[in-house]
């Protein structure tokens, strides 16, 4: 979380909660809003659109995310397919 940069590859893809010992977790919501308070940078790719981004982790970190943030669109074709 600490680390002085930080890059996330495909956003969106990993389950948004996980439960451990019967906790439920949340561990993008938590690692995002850490490195929004300590102002930490964080490079992000992901196919999903910030208001997908909105939807899938809450309001709040879309919010965080579009403060923090500078989109770069890549537009060429998927290489998946």
């Amino acid at each position: 979380m600490d680390k002085e940069i930080l890059a996330i590859d495909d956003l969106g893809t990993e389950p948004r909660e996980i439960t451990e010992y019967g906790n439920v977790l949340s561990p993008i919501i938590d690692l995002i809003s850490y490195r929004y308070e300590h102002q930490l940078p964080t490079i992000i790719t992901s196919n999903l659109t910030p208001q997908q981004i909105s939807e899938v982790y809450d309001k709040r970190i879309g919010d965080r995310l579009k403060e923090t943030t500078e989109i770069v669109p890549f537009l060429n074709g998927s290489y998946r397919g």
